[in-house]
């Protein structure tokens, strides 16, 4: 599992999801054996619904489970990912997890080709494009030491065939992407007409801040990772395979981001907004940048809106918390001037993670983005 001094604080207006009745608005709960996760990027497909992407998984052996049951830290009750597929019926937002069931053995919905050696998938952004999905997943590996027990050297391109079909009859294939070394892609993804945007960080340490960086290809182009493009310091664009071996080429589009966010568009302000929490255990807010290009300039780095689980004041404080993943999910929006946004707390304290259902579960947030410009 992954994962200030205040400024200025926008005034946000915040929505209770309960007093939305024409909204469709995202609300994850346990069944069917699934307990809580992370990461939850989403994609949206053509048939109205969406695929959500999740990280490591708590699981039940109760395959009929519908409702909270105690989470247990065991190999066999803790999986590398899985998804859900939902759909909106007038304000009702249903969903449905997908794992591995085999054998009476549940285990990560994308497998890894050396899971026996606990190797892993963690999902990050992707999109829909004429009939397919492309997925990016970071390679998670154990290790001893270090950032919390793994890494991640390197990322897959993960693409399905079928995705409209039900996921038990996806055809994947997994394209490893030959990078140097801990340079990580697929943090989030854009597809703008045909060009395909990229954001990278490096492998760091959790109690560190992650610089973003683009790289860019052509749809018809995505498979062959030679023809990669990366922007270099001079902010020009060049190929692959002038990138230097410790990336010290490598312009940084943000100084200050995450190994998690989203870039999208809103048309209200006419910008991009990228939406993340930096510092998964210093950071109290959820943060934003805002420019008038995916590769900016983009403004500095600005409050959104306080984590009240970081709060010790608010009755929704947890115990040593450490909180990330926030990420945008604009086809929830019911009018332009919304942002539908989700993020993760996860905790320190074992019987925290264990015994309260409130944490390691995506929470869901709505708020008006015409506060971004004030």
């Amino acid at each position: 599992m992954h994962y200030s001094s205040l400024i200025t604080i926008l005034f946000i207006s915040i929505f209770s999801i309960n007093s939305v009745n024409a909204s469709c608005i995202p609300k994850f709960t346990y069944k069917n054996g699934w307990l809580g996760s992370d990461d939850a990027y989403s994609i949206k497909l053509p048939n109205k619904k969406t695929i959500w992407l999740f990280g490591d998984t708590f699981i039940s052996k109760n395959k009929n489970l519908n409702g909270f049951e105690k989470r247990e830290f065991k190999e066999d009750t803790i999986i590398g990912n899985s998804i859900a597929i939902s759909k909106c019926e007038g304000p009702e937002f249903k969903h449905e997890y997908f794992f591995n069931d085999r054998n009476n053995k549940r285990s990560s919905f994308f497998q890894h080709p050396q899971e026996d050696l606990h190797y892993k998938y963690w999902p990050r952004d992707g999109f829909y494009h004429e009939g397919k999905v492309y997925i990016y997943q970071f390679d998670v590996i154990p290790t001893t030491g270090g950032n919390m027990g793994f890494a991640m050297p390197s990322t897959t391109l993960t693409i399905i065939e079928n995705p409209l079909d039900h996921p038990s009859q996806w055809k994947m294939r997994f394209i490893k992407q030959k990078l140097p070394n801990n340079i990580l892609i697929g943090s989030t993804v854009i597809k703008k007409d045909n060009t395909i945007y990229i954001y990278a960080t490096l492998d760091r340490p959790l109690n560190s801040f992650q610089a973003i960086s683009v790289f860019k290809t052509n749809i018809e182009d995505i498979e062959d990772n030679s023809k990669l493009y990366f922007l270099n310091n001079d902010q020009v664009w060049e190929k692959i395979n002038r990138l230097d071996e410790n990336a010290d080429n490598l312009f940084q589009v943000m100084s200050n981001g995450s190994m998690e966010l989203t870039i999208r568009f809103n048309k209200t302000i006419n910008q991009w907004v990228a939406i993340y929490i930096g510092n998964a255990i210093m950071d109290e807010h959820i943060k934003y940048r805002l420019s008038s290009s995916p590769i900016g300039p983009w403004s500095e780095e600005k409050v959104l809106l306080p984590i009240k689980e970081r709060n010790k004041n608010t009755n929704q404080a947890i115990a040593q918390p450490y909180c990330y993943a926030a990420k945008e999910h604009p086809q929830y929006k019911q009018q332009d001037n919304e942002i539908i946004l989700s993020y993760i707390c996860n905790s320190f304290d074992l019987k925290t993670i264990l015994g309260n259902e409130e944490v390691y579960l995506p929470k869901i947030i709505k708020i008006d983005s015409k506060q971004l410009l004030q």
